[in-house]
């Protein structure tokens, strides 16, 4: 370092000290450029490419040589394996700091980091991480295991046939079996583990069902049971574990697993396991069942014994299949309404059952004319008259109706108050609040919606378990249309605790959509991802309804993030809305305009769900 003159002071002795630091600055450079001119080409600015790192089991990083990777602090391990699940992409220093010195003052946040940053460096090479003042980030020819994760999921969510969506479940199972970072027990690394740990206890079941279906019966009861011990209340979970023990005939076993199935649930929600795993449990429910063959012998018996199928209708061990294969089931069933007349007690009951059917085979036509039926035959105040006042209100947001449907849903409510019946008050006046919402009356919506909560907690049945968490995702919605982005994430956490614990993966599509919404006005392309897998299972669940707004808010977030394909998308999704008969909602439209995308001239549809996923870019 040069010297400054005793004596010096003043400006004078300013600039020497600075002339003193631009030339260490100037040799530290020459010395780089040196040593990088001295090695083989192309070599030093790519130091560490080609690296792994492993964060399933025990941290791991092996260099391009085939040598594991040491590290001076445990602090630089941590940055390297927080890295590593984001995969090609950055990660805010702020964010990384606040994760891994949770504790620790932002300036010695900052200053930690520097230093772990430059360990890790040292450790895996220097090519490997790539830094400026604001984010920091991994080579994206740095592997890791947590990529095979991600194509692993990605395979599940998309597999067109069992074989493959199984070939994707057994490698998740075989991969996060060992579990995520074992021994590392800091916040972050906490709800990364407890994520994961539903991924893999979900994705057992689903294997454990297929399995079952491929006649693996040992394997299938493993992993049902491996499912079970980390969902204690899943009846998926139960039903996967009981059928495969009574295949391989430990009867005693399924009988003695129901029972502390139903004592876990009875004591955690004063609920009861359904009629089927009772079913399964007494030995008087079908195992397994050749749901053509019984179809056939159903249309027989229709045809010849109409009067008589419909008195059956009402025992559980006809039911059951009937319920199991609901949507196979559903031409028949509506041939019995029709081959019927009356409107006795079975006849009534045959109604309702078609009607649920009739929505979820997005039949407008038969939904409308027997709800409609339905009120005319019921007396006034009946709870059957409830039932049809909530198809039609369905009905009016279905051809962009919102005032019809607050007005059919304001009658329900009166119904319900004269039934006496408070939970359903509750729903009724919560579904009200969501169509003042899509009305684009949001706030006065999102205040009646969120004051119905208490009420909606109540209820300890799946149905009105799925039903406070599409109230929350309602609110979520609210929050969003208002970018609240604090209120959104709040209760985007609400909905997740109630997704894991009430294992209701299969029925909250929008609410993935939802978090992608939120992640793409927080900046980050990831919600690309989330959004995709919502679109996915709405495209799964044959519900059009609903595809058909997700694909608004898949053009929402690919606009958000300043991609031309969600403009592209919007004149196709207009096309498809039209067809189905569902216009763009006055919330939606209101949406769009924020993110400055006006609503377009119809394009015919073709291949839209094919269009959006690759748009959406999901792999």
């Amino acid at each position: 370092m040069l010297a400054v003159p005793e004596g010096t002071t003043g400006p004078r002795r300013r600039a020497q000290a600075v002339k003193g630091r631009v030339c260490k600055t100037l040799i530290r450079q020459f010395e780089s450029a040196r040593r990088l001119h001295s090695a083989p080409t192309g070599y030093a600015c790519r130091v560490g490419v080609g690296a792994k790192i492993g964060v399933f089991g025990t941290f791991r990083a092996v260099l391009p040589s085939g040598e594991a990777a040491q590290f001076r602090t445990a602090r630089a391990e941590q940055v390297l394996a927080r890295l590593a699940i984001e995969p090609g992409r950055a990660m805010s220093r702020t964010r990384l700091a606040e994760e891994i010195w949770p504790n620790a003052p932002p300036e010695s946040q900052a200053n930690s980091l520097r230093a772990a940053v430059s360990y890790a460096r040292k450790g895996l090479g220097s090519g490997a991480i790539h830094s400026d003042r604001a984010k920091v980030s991994l080579d994206t020819e740095v592997e890791s295991d947590w990529q095979e994760f991600e194509r692993l999921e990605r395979r599940r969510r998309f597999a067109e046939t069992s074989e493959a969506r199984l070939e994707s479940l057994l490698g998740l199972d075989h991969l996060l079996g060992p579990g995520f970072l074992a021994g590392l027990h800091t916040d972050w690394a906490e709800r990364e583990r407890d994520r994961l740990d539903d991924v893999l206890a979900r994705a057992r079941c689903e294997a454990a069902r297929l399995l079952l279906e491929l006649g693996r019966a040992q394997q299938a009861a493993q992993l049902a049971a491996q499912s079970l011990d980390a969902m204690p209340y899943s009846e998926a979970a139960l039903d996967a574990l009981m059928r495969a023990l009574i295949v391989l005939g430990r009867r005693d076993e399924a009988r003695t697993a129901f029972a502390a199935f139903s004592s876990r649930l009875h004591t955690a929600f004063g609920a009861e396991p359904g009629h089927e795993l009772a079913g399964l449990a007494s030995g008087t429910g079908p195992v397994t069942s050749d749901a053509e063959c019984f179809r056939e012998l159903f249309r027989i018996a229709i045809e010849e014994h109409p009067e008589k199928v419909l008195e059956l209708m009402t025992s559980e061990r006809l039911a059951w299949p009937v319920q199991r294969h609901g949507r196979d089931f559903y031409p028949l069933l509506l041939g019995l309404l029709e081959s019927t007349d009356g409107w006795s007690d079975e006849r009534r009951r045959l109604v309702r059952d078609v009607l649920m059917l009739a929505l979820a085979a997005d039949d407008v036509a038969a939904t409308a004319e027997w709800s409609e039926r339905l009120f005319a035959a019921s007396s006034p105040g009946s709870r059957d008259q409830l039932v049809a006042l909530s198809y039609r209100a369905f009905l009016a947001t279905r051809r962009g109706d919102c005032l019809g449907a607050q007005e059919a849903l304001g009658a329900a409510v009166e119904v319900a108050h004269g039934l006496g019946e408070e939970y359903m008050v509750t729903v009724c006046r919560a579904n009200l609040g969501y169509a003042k919402l899509l009305a684009g009356e949001v706030q006065e919506g999102n205040q009646m919606v969120e004051s119905e909560l208490a009420g909606l907690r109540k209820s300890t049945t799946r149905r009105g378990r799925l039903a406070l968490c599409q109230a929350v995702e309602h609110l979520i919605e609210a929050a969003l249309l208002q970018s609240d982005l604090g209120a959104a994430g709040r209760w985007l956490e609400e909905w997740d605790r109630l997704r894991r614990s009430h294992d209701l993966d299969g029925s909250v599509s929008s609410g993935y959509a939802l978090l992608g919404w939120l992640r793409a006005m927080q900046g980050d392309a990831a919600g690309r991802g989330d959004v995709a897998q919502g679109l996915a299972e709405a495209h799964r669940e044959r519900n059009p309804m609903l595809f058909g707004r997700l694909l608004v808010f898949s053009a929402i977030v690919l606009e958000i993030l300043g991609r031309t394909e969600g403009e592209a998308l919007l004149p196709r999704t207009v096309g498809f809305r039209e067809a189905m008969a569902f216009p763009l909602l006055p919330a939606e439209i209101a949406a769009l305009s924020t993110v400055g995308l006006a609503v377009p001239k119809p394009v015919e549809p073709g291949d839209l769900f094919g269009e959006a996923m690759a748009r959406l870019d999901p792999f």
